[in-house]
């Protein structure tokens, strides 16, 4: 069985210009990850750990070393795919859940979740059907109903993040990095995360997560790769 992620000798610096010097942020990683699986990142604050996730989903370029990703027409180095590779991975197979709502004005928070459910891949529903998945996957993580048709822009930090994890996994992908999603969640919504996660899993999704409760997870975690300072 080949692995859905080969990452090797993987390294990120950033160049500081106006210091004419580079400041590493994680060297030489290497590491598999399978269909299935959940790795958890650890280490220090300041080590790398949600570098390296927006490494993998390329938000930033890493500086050397590979990342093979075997996608649904064959493997793609996430380190030198084109622009164009990378929009369509992110669209049809990895997603991405960081801590701030990246969310379009005059849309509510129902509507950008039922989106998801409409426009996933191989998808054959109603909009109606999309709408009352969105509604029960937003109760779930404990967004009050009254607030389902308002913009998630006026909302506090925690129940934005509610609606972000809700956009994100009503998705069907194969890989989902998750980048301290519990940070500002109560302990309804982490719960309810918790049992999204483990649905997801077991219909084969892959994870790589930084968590600030790991506790809440432990028992879904296969496996995890520490991040050390770089001397």
């Amino acid at each position: 069985m080949n692995a859905l992620l080969e990452v090797r000798s993987y390294c990120k610096r950033f160049t500081i210009h106006h210091l004419e010097r580079e400041i590493p942020a994680f060297e030489n990683l290497d590491f598999d990850l399978y269909e299935g699986q959940f790795m958890l990142v650890t280490g220090p604050n300041g080590a790398g750990k949600s570098t390296l996730l927006r490494c993998l989903f390329r938000t930033y370029l890493p500086s050397s070393g590979s990342a093979l990703y075997l996608s649904r027409t064959g493997g793609v180095d996430l380190v030198t795919a084109t622009d164009r590779q990378i929009l369509n991975l992110r669209h049809e197979e990895i997603g991405h859940v960081t801590q701030f709502l990246k969310a379009r004005p005059r849309v509510s928070a129902l509507a950008m979740v039922a989106e998801s459910f409409l426009h996933r891949p191989n998808a054959d529903v109603t909009p109606d059907a999309a709408e009352q998945d969105a509604r029960e996957l937003l109760d779930s993580f404990g967004l009050k109903r009254e607030l389902h048709h308002a913009y998630p822009t006026t909302f506090s930090g925690g129940e934005q993040q509610k609606v972000n994890l809700a956009h994100t996994l009503a998705t069907t992908r194969r890989l989902i990095l998750l980048d301290e999603p519990t940070a500002s969640l109560d302990a309804v919504a982490r719960a309810a995360l918790t049992t999204r996660l483990s649905l997801l899993k077991d219909q084969g999704v892959a994870f790589i997560g930084v968590f600030h409760h790991p506790e809440d997870i432990r028992h879904l975690i296969d496996k995890e790769i520490e991040i050390k300072h770089v001397a």
